[in-house]
């Protein structure tokens, strides 16, 4: 009896010692640390990234703004110096019309509208009945309507218009010279001097040119100031 009795008690406490090993194993057996979410973790929140603002953008829209008055002024100083009348028109609206049609029509390209108003002085010195070089040129930039029909028409545009409504004739200079720009991809020097008429002297293609571009220089300083 005595016997049974210790052999019960040694299978008891080796059985006690055994359990007590593996628990022990267990509890110090690192556990593999990507399993175990982070505790705590102060969650950033995403940065704000600062928005740069668009100086370039800016100054084109201050220039866009400053060159309806640079245009007026300069079509003023023109108009008063050879006192010209305004079609039954009273100056400011005259004057006013000319400019809104140049900077309307050019869609913010202020490059291109300096360079129509420049155009339209060495044309016809802002005379919307100036008469024609050639016989049947005109309005303020001396369109020949038979050389372009198909352009002023989709435009909406007759050839009366060209020398009484002052946005119109303005217009159709307009897309008469985007077209040689087109055709002269860009440059202003060719397509100015095809617009003079390829059949006119050289010299005189150049002429016509460098009146124009001096006049342009001239806005575009005036238009530096007031920007």
């Amino acid at each position: 009896m005595i016997r049974i009795i210790n052999a019960i008690a040694v299978t008891v406490i080796s059985f006690g010692i055994y359990a007590g090993v593996q628990l022990y194993q267990y509890e110090t057996t690192p556990v593999p640390q990507n399993n175990i979410p982070p505790i705590n973790k102060k969650i950033e929140p995403p940065k704000e990234v600062p928005k740069s603002f668009d100086w370039k953008k800016l100054s084109k829209l201050e220039m866009i703004d400053s060159s309806d008055v640079v245009v007026e002024e300069h079509i003023n100083q023109i108009l008063n110096r050879n006192k010209y009348k305004c079609m039954g028109m009273t100056r400011d609206v005259y004057v006013t019309s000319i400019s809104s049609a140049v900077l309307n029509h050019t869609k913010g390209n202020i490059k291109l509208a300096l360079w129509v108003t420049a155009m339209a002085q060495v044309e016809s010195s802002y005379r919307l009945t100036a008469d024609p070089k050639v016989s049947s040129a005109r309005g303020f930039l001396q369109v020949i309507p038979r050389y372009h029909k198909k352009e002023l028409a989709k435009a909406g545009i007759t050839s009366e218009d060209l020398y009484t409504d002052p946005s119109k004739s303005i217009k159709a200079g307009i897309i008469v010279f985007q077209k040689y720009l087109a055709i002269e991809h860009g440059n202003y020097q060719k397509a100015t001097r095809r617009y003079r008429g390829l059949s006119v002297p050289e010299k005189e293609q150049q002429r016509y040119y460098t009146a124009i571009k001096n006049i342009y220089n001239k806005l575009l300083d005036d238009l530096h100031e007031y920007a």
